[in-house]
């Protein structure tokens, strides 16, 4: 059992038989190094080409990917914490791992797990201004048209447009993950379909340099482009440029248990409705329940134009510039501290 194994493709880097019997195939078996000097984008995308479980083991330095991962319906990278670190080296607004479906041909059934992803963007000390040149990338997983997918436990640094984002795709989750030093941390968007039963819940967003922590947005009041009955749960947002929690465009939210801190770092520069720790606008008939909101710019929980018919209740607030809550359209308050 302590042979060396090396599976038949060119470059396949050999590992114990004893490794290679308890597992599925990993990434080093498609020719990855993990070196920190070796440019493993060939070997990533030969796994993920196959639309299978891969394993990402940790490795002492990190794998260095110098372009885009693209992603196929059924491909699981399956990582083991923050030593699976997949660190990409892309300029010009490019992705990191990318899944692009279309309305006509969706992808479906994608896992990312406990993976590091890693990017050279920095927005300390320069909040607020668009990052470009060698400090611009683009988000660290970007998957479009994906329908039931899942990301979990993976955390994201250093990406000049967002950490996470899912565009336009069904009953989909994003689980248990970490940014930090982005432009917008964790994303639901709605662009050109409906979205329907998507789930967000126990994310923490730190250190948003542009937008907003916690986002989900539908691109439209009326569809196309509009999030129907989306999770919002157990998130946080710290240090956002903009808004802790933005709920946008979404109808039937659940927006129970989030706490935002220190959002409206920007003072309002994307306009006076980016300061808030909790905001919601176009979100009819949505729960806002037991939130925490402290220290923000703005009001701790704020909700703008067409949030009819929507239970705002058991929500804290303290210590927000403008106040604790301020509900512009239909919203019925309830036991609120």
């Amino acid at each position: 059992l302590n042979a060396i194994f090396t599976a038949a493709r060119a470059g396949a880097v050999g590992r114990s038989v004893r490794s290679k019997l308890g597992d599925f195939p990993t990434v080093q078996d498609f020719g990855a190094k993990g070196d920190g000097i070796t440019d493993d984008t060939a070997a990533f995308n030969a796994a993920a080409a196959l639309g299978i479980a891969v394993r990402v083991p940790q490795v002492g330095s990190y794998y260095l990917l110098a372009g885009t991962v693209a992603l196929a319906s059924g491909t699981r990278f399956l990582g083991e914490g923050d030593g699976s670190r997949l660190h990409f080296t892309l300029a010009a607004r490019t992705n990191g791992l990318n899944a692009a479906g279309t309305a006509l041909a969706p992808l479906s059934g994608i896992r990312l797990e406990r993976l590091r992803i890693t990017g050279l963007a920095n927005w300390f000390n320069v909040g607020g201004t668009a990052l470009t040149g060698a400090n611009s990338n683009g988000t660290g997983i970007n998957l479009t048209f994906c329908n039931d997918s899942r990301v979990e436990s993976c955390s994201i640094d250093g990406w000049s447009d967002g950490g996470i984002a899912m565009a336009d795709c069904q009953r989909s989750e994003i689980l248990n993950c970490a940014t930090n030093n982005v432009a917008q941390g964790v994303q639901f968007f709605a662009v050109n379909a409906d979205c329907f039963d998507n789930k967000m819940i126990g994310n923490k967003a730190t250190n948003t340099g542009l937008f907003n922590g916690i986002h989900c947005e539908g691109h439209a009041s009326a569809g196309p482009g509009v999030l129907h009955g989306t999770i919002v749960s157990h998130n946080s947002s710290n240090g956002a440029w903009g808004l802790g929690v933005n709920i946008e465009n979404a109808q039937d939210s659940v927006v129970i248990g989030n706490t935002a801190t220190n959002s409206g770092l920007g003072a309002g520069a994307h306009g006076p409705d980016t300061l808030h720790g909790i905001f919601g606008f176009g979100a009819p008939n949505s729960v806002f329940s037991g939130n925490k909101a402290f220290g923000n710019a703005g009001y701790g929980l704020m909700l703008s134009a067409n949030c009819g018919n929507c239970s705002v209740c058991g929500n804290t607030t303290s210590g927000n510039t403008l106040g604790a809550f301020k509900l512009s359209d239909g919203g019925t308050a309830t036991s609120n501290l």
